[in-house]
């Protein structure tokens, strides 16, 4: 059988199924795994997986012990394909999240390819920090559902994020590539009273207007946060949160907000 084939940091892909690979001991860098969960996939029983490294360094992350590359533990892919195939009956997908999934390219996409070959969904949670990884899996169609956090405007990333001033337009960048697939694009804000606010939403707003749903999360001062001077902020309020859902759906046609006293909330 002949496939295409592309050398990616090192590693061969192929086109071909993946019950056709050759049988190697591929590992990832794993955070943990949970199944099942109706909570990250809104309207699905699904297993989420996170994997751990990440290479952004936003102050308000509540997996900070997940987001160092070293983090986390080296965990064998015929793990996490047997702990799929223990769950595959009572789930309707799998959520790859983080830290940053697409860093580890090799090991979002061998377990992706198995997910759709059991006839399951499949949502890749992302800062979007790498499109071009994003574009391989959308055009293999291994993607059901892309989850992308715009963090904040553009030009507040560097602030928001710790990343360069590039960051942004390579995150703008697989949004574009997103909703000109057939996949689902959600996009998602965690509002931080101090640090990402309404002229954030507005911006945010009309760059995602073609996304098939918005969510504003609301930030809570606990969990693991990577800045630990964040645990004495104040969360901000449903009605605040309301008010920035209401900027939004100016632009957008659908606009959840979050929280823990309501849940989730369409405007």
């Amino acid at each position: 059988m002949i496939c295409r084939a592309s050398v990616v940091w090192g590693t061969l892909f192929c086109n071909a199924p993946i019950s056709t690979w050759p049988r190697m001991r591929w590992n990832v860098r794993l955070g943990d795994y949970l199944s099942p969960t109706t909570v990250d996939w809104p309207g699905k029983c699904a297993m989420i997986i996170w994997f751990a490294g990440c290479n952004f360094r936003c102050r308000y992350c509540q997996n900070a012990s997940i987001v160092p590359p070293g983090s986390g533990r080296e965990c064998a892919l015929d793990e996490l394909r047997s702990a799929i195939k223990d769950n595959i009956v009572w789930i309707d997908g799998v959520v790859f999240s983080g830290g940053e999934p697409t860093l580890q390219e090799e090991a979002l996409t061998r377990l992706s390819a198995y997910v759709k070959e059991r006839k399951r969904g499949v949502l890749v949670d992302t800062n979007g920090s790498r499109p071009e990884v994003l574009e391989r899996m959308l055009e293999r169609g291994l993607v059901d559902q892309v989850s992308l956090d715009l963090k904040a405007a553009p030009e507040k990333y560097p602030q928001v994020t710790g990343t360069s001033p590039a960051a942004a337009a390579k995150v703008l960048e697989s949004l574009k590539l997103s909703l000109g697939s057939k996949a689902v694009t959600e996009v998602r804000t965690t509002v931080v009273p101090g640090l990402v606010g309404a002229k954030d939403i507005e911006s945010i707003a009309r760059l995602a207007k073609d996304c098939d749903v918005y969510y504003l999360q609301q930030f809570r001062p606990e969990g693991d946060l990577l800045d630990k001077s964040l645990a004495s902020l104040r969360p901000p309020t449903h009605r605040e949160l309301m008010r920035l859902g209401a900027i939004a759906k100016r632009h957008m046609a659908k606009v959840g907000v979050k929280t823990r006293e309501f849940g989730v909330q369409y405007l």
